[in-house]
């Protein structure tokens, strides 16, 4: 998928003018790529529109004009965007530390072969099944210390914990990429 550049990014005032137009689209292109993983979880595949809504949000909040700044959210958000031959998707709460308040938004990045017949890498609701299974189910509104044996938990450590609860797990392609979000400046990735 072709990156998000500084020349797609709608100017400010233009953006303004045409916010409400542009996100009642968005809102509805995410119903459509939206699925339900159990009664606390929500899932959204990402693509280039999507993304890009994120970002005009993003500098239109943050009120962001330097070319510099707008610069590093585009690499930030276009790191979201799958390439051919992948799949990605991102998880709403999919993981939560009771005692630390937190809620973990969790990017898994599948590559492959597109299969010609469904023009995907892999089996969505079979990636949905593991992923409930290995992850959601076993953290999902527990104590992590207590689950990962730690005083504390180390956002690494949970990327890596949960890339080895999937690897060697999927129905199809390979899992090439695990990462965490827990706030805006809290990013933890685990790759091959």
């Amino acid at each position: 998928m072709k990156a998000i550049a500084p020349a797609d990014i709608i100017p400010h005032q233009e953006y303004e003018r045409q916010r409400e137009a542009f996100r009642a689209n968005i809102i509805a292109l995410k119903q459509r790529r939206r699925m339900s993983v159990g009664p606390c979880i929500t899932m959204v595949f990402e693509n280039r529109a999507t993304v890009q809504f994120q970002i005009q949000e993003m500098i239109r909040v943050e009120r962001i004009f330097d070319p510099v700044k707008v610069q590093d959210e585009l690499d930030v958000y276009n790191a979201l965007l799958p390439t051919p031959g992948e799949l990605r998707r991102y998880s709403f709460n999919a993981i939560h530390e009771s005692h630390q308040g937190r809620d973990w938004d969790c990017y898994v990045t599948v590559h492959g072969t597109i299969d010609p017949m469904t023009g995907m890498v892999t089996d969505i609701g079979a990636l949905d099944r593991l992923v409930q299974d290995r992850v959601i189910k076993p953290f999902d509104r527990q104590d992590l210390r207590q689950v990962l044996g730690s005083e504390t938990v180390r956002g690494e450590v949970l990327a890596k914990t949960i890339w080895d609860r999937l690897d060697g797990y999927l129905s199809g392609g390979t899992l090439h990429n695990i990462r965490l979000v827990s706030a805006r400046d809290l990013v933890y990735e685990v790759s091959p």
